[in-house]
């Protein structure tokens, strides 16, 4: 007997014989949750609880009760997953969001830490995490940064590699959501790995942050003033401070999510100015995929697209299938790249809406856009 099928025969034993000390037994031998083989996976939380629900990639925007064990304190919930698969969860215990506190394997998230389901096979490069020998490179913070063209103000954040040099000329790379991306996706550190592996050249990154007035969701929807700051007042601010190189082919823009939409967006309002794009999970099919209607016109831009195979059911706009089906509006829009010859790449994973998939495949795109 495989010992997964040996653990679940021992908890189904609790649940005939009702009796709790096997549950402790069970407790003692499993400490981690989930219990995890090539297929299946057991999320389980134990404790004096009326209810326990489960929210996660695996459910969408639904929630699943756990089972209960008998009249023991042992709750649990069972599915099979992709081999590769990684999904973010939480757990509700009566009502209170307890993340899951048997589960060591951890990710950022706007909404606090998740754990996380990672199947046997799945594989993160791990460039995120900080490798002896890779020289840091230096972040400045640029409070109350202000726009004219679309009145509000925001944080920016400017990063320079290591051994920077003002006689050169480097790359740029322009983050939406740039907190987000330094504090969810570790992005520096990203940057000084992959430039110290000489994977990428060295290059300068600037990581803005939504705007204090109007908010993430007002800068990102389709914001024409918005792209306009970004291209005709923030990249000739950058391009007059930093040793920059001034084509669009050196010039980056990145986003998830509806940061996604926004640097699809103004990738074709400027393509003179940013000629490369990535969009991690981006929202593509906002507004009738207006977005993608501008790119059924050929345009001198190279995309890297990445989306979730768990992202079908996000947001709360369910009665519009495309807004709501990032999975489908991805498919859609890299066949519309495909058609129209654009250099693009373009991938899937067996994960969902996270933090934890868009920090994994930034070095990804990065590699994509930077040293093609």
């Amino acid at each position: 007997m495989h010992e997964f099928d040996r653990l679940v025969a021992q908890v189904t034993a609790a649940v005939a014989a009702d009796q709790q000390p096997l549950v402790e037994m069970f407790i003692a031998a499993n400490t981690v949750s989930p219990l995890i083989n090539d297929e299946r996976a057991i999320i389980f939380y134990t404790g004096a609880a009326e209810s326990v629900v489960l929210r996660g990639d695996m459910l969408g925007e639904q929630s699943r009760p756990l089972t209960r064990l008998g009249q023991t304190t042992l709750w649990f919930y069972e599915d099979r997953y992709e081999p590769d698969a990684r999904l973010d969860y939480h757990l509700l215990v009566d009502g209170e969001d307890v993340g899951d506190p048997r589960n060591p394997c951890q990710v950022p998230s706007g909404y606090g830490p998740r754990a996380e389901v990672r199947m046997r096979q799945y594989g993160d490069p791990g460039e995120w995490l900080p490798r002896s020998g890779a020289a840091s490179g230096t972040i400045e913070s640029f409070a109350d940064f202000s726009s004219t063209c679309y009145p509000s103000t925001r944080t920016v954040w400017i990063y320079t590699p290591a051994g920077y040099d003002p006689s050169r000329r480097y790359p740029s790379v322009y983050f939406h959501d740039g907190g987000d991306y330094l504090n969810f996706a570790s992005a520096q550190t990203i940057f000084d790995n992959l430039i110290a592996a000489g994977d990428i050249p060295p290059c300068i990154a600037v990581f803005i942050d939504p705007s204090h007035e109007h908010g993430r969701r007002a800068d990102y929807d389709l914001n024409r003033d918005y792209c306009r700051f970004v291209a005709e007042e923030l990249v000739p601010w950058v391009d007059s401070r930093y040793a920059t190189q001034r084509s669009a082919s050196q010039r980056a823009i990145i986003g998830a999510s509806f940061g996604g939409l926004i640097s699809l967006f103004a990738a074709q309002l400027y393509p003179a100015i940013f000629g490369l794009v990535a969009s991690q999970s981006g929202f593509v099919g906002r507004r009738d995929a207006a977005v993608m209607q501008l790119y059924t016109q050929p345009a001198p831009l190279a995309v890297h697209l990445i989306v979730g195979t768990y992202e079908t059911e996000i947001g709360p706009d369910r009665y519009k299938p495309l807004e709501s089906d990032f999975l489908q509006a991805n498919r859609q829009l890299r066949d519309i790249l495909a058609a129209q010859g654009y250099r693009h790449a373009y991938a899937e994973y067996h994960e969902g809406h996270s933090w934890g998939l868009w920090r994994a495949r930034l070095g990804d795109a990065l590699l994509f856009l930077l040293n093609p």
